[in-house]
Parts: structure tokens; C-alpha cells; sequence
């Protein structure tokens, strides 16, 4: 399996291939000749997309386009990491087959490349997944930010009305695998069982850690003052999963709990 990164930041082990360069893509995959490329690879940040579409539509759009071309030339299967801001926010949670209806540039770049990938490929696994969180080495998602935040005593404004499905990423992996080890194709809501706000899932945080939530100030998303558009009722549904295979999506609780004792292991 190649996994690809578009950023400078070089994971141990792992080789860095800019996706936007065609021949450095076929340099590195002719070389291992895959039968699984997990494209993870992506400028992730709403707020930068929102702000600089061409630039970021190379990346999150061709850069999938490249990837999804060198899959069809040797036949490998692509797992492609989507998100649930494809959706409008108005009706969530939603399943495999809602209509998509994304309002920020991110969401409308993640749908480009999801139909890209339907278009050219017919071995695809498209894994829509949201909110993930767990142990990394930059300690840039939601949940490391926040225990960093608490641990230094520095209050936090958290949005009460952006509703999402947490994913612990131990278990979004586990899921992954078993889906590709059952060789599955389509589109998969891959997240978390639970439904919660930030703020919700905040508190939660700070209760399972031990540390102060009076830090955490509840606000809505218009008070952010953020330039990109949030799906607020958005987060996904989890029942095509669960009949699929017998890994199970975890809870809010039980997700955190098995952070916190990696943590102390």
C-alpha cells in the first residue's frame, strides 16, 4: 500500500510524492506496483481552500485526477478519503445515498474528486469520514488541539451548532482494512456511531481526559467569524457499514477512552 503526501512533513518510513506531479507519481508506484493506493493526500484546511480555490483545487482535485489515472493503468484499487462536507448541513445525519449538496469550496472540491474517481475507475472505495481524531505526531486534529488548550489553562470557543460523527482513528483503520481485505467497492460512510456538536463532543473530551471543561466557551459558528461556510447539521450514518463487516463503529466514549490509555501505555 503507497500512501501519498502532498506536504513537506515526511511521516517515518514514508517517502514523500507531491500528487500534483504526474511523473513523480508513476516513478513511485511503478516502482512498488500496488494493488491498493490509499490516497489520504489533501490540503484539508477549510478556511486556506475557501480563500484560495485554484491553488487548492490543484491539489484536492487534479491531485486525485493523477492518482486515479496511474490506479486505471495498473489496475490497483483506490481508497479515497472523502468528508461529510459534501452535504448542505440541513438534514443530516446522512447516508451513502443523499444527495450531495456541499456550500464551501473544501466540500465541492472533495465532491469533484469523488465523482472523478467514480467516472474512471470501476475498483474504487470511497471512505467519507469526519472529525477523526487520535494520537499524531503534528497534533493538528480537534481533540490533541483541545487537550493542549485545557492543559495550558487557555479558554476556547467551540461552535454549539456544527453537528458532526467523531471518528476515533484506531478504529476508522481497523474498519478500512476490513473493507479492503473483503475487497469491497462504493462508497462508505467510515466514522464514528455517535452524533454530537463540537461543543458536546468538547466537554466529553475534557471529562474522559480529567481536565477543566469550564475552559470550554460555547458560541455559535456565526460568532467564529469564518470566511468558509460549515455544514452545521451534518455528520453520517453508519448502517451500511455495520452490515458489512463485523468491526463495528465506537462510540464518543468508548473512542475516547481508548485514546486516553493508548496514551498512557
Amino acid at each position: 500500500m503507497v500512501k501519498g503526501s502532498y506536504y513537506q512533513y515526511v511521516e517515518e518510513g514514508l517517502s514523500r510524492i507531491d500528487i500534483t506531479n504526474k511523473t513523480e507519481i508513476a516513478r513511485a508506484v511503478v516502482k512498488e506496483l500496488p494493488e491498493v493506493i490509499c490516497l489520504s493526500a489533501a490540503n484539508p484546511d477549510v478556511e486556506y481552500c475557501q480563500g484560495h480555490p485554484e491553488e487548492t483545487e490543484n491539489i484536492n482535485v487534479e491531485g486525485t485526477r493523477n492518482v486515479a489515472l496511474i490506479c486505471k493503468e495498473i489496475g490497483a484499487k483506490l481508497v479515497y478519503f472523502s468528508s461529510d462536507y459534501i452535504f448542505d448541513g440541513t438534514s443530516g445525519p446522512y447516508g451513502e445515498d443523499d444527495l450531495p449538496d456541499p456550500i464551501c469550496v473544501y466540500g465541492k472540491q472533495k465532491l469533484s474528486s469523488e465523482n472523478i474517481i467514480k467516472d474512471m475507475l470501476d475498483n474504487y472505495l470511497i471512505a467519507r469520514t469526519t472529525i477523526v481524531y487520535g494520537w499524531e505526531k503534528r497534533g493538528k486534529n480537534f481533540v490533541e488541539r483541545l487537550l493542549q488548550s485545557l492543559n495550558s489553562r487557555k479558554e476556547i470557543r467551540v461552535p454549539v451548532d456544527q453537528i458532526g460523527s467523531p471518528t476515533y482513528v484506531e478504529n476508522l483503520i481497523d474498519m478500512l482494512f476490513a473493507l479492503v481485505e473483503k475487497n469491497a467497492t462504493g462508497i462508505f460512510n467510515i466514522c464514528g456511531r455517535d452524533c454530537m456538536s463540537r461543543y458536546a463532543f468538547a466537554c466529553k473530551a475534557a471529562e474522559i481526559f480529567g481536565l477543566d471543561a469550564s475552559y470550554l466557551k460555547p458560541v455559535t459558528t456565526e460568532k467564529l467569524g469564518q470566511n468558509a461556510p460549515r455544514p452545521l447539521k451534518a455528520g453520517m450514518k453508519t448502517d451500511k457499514i455495520e452490515r458489512a463487516i463485523p468491526i463495528k463503529p465506537v462510540g464518543i466514549i468508548k473512542g475516547l477512552i481508548k485514546m486516553r490509555e493508548c496514551k498512557c501505555t
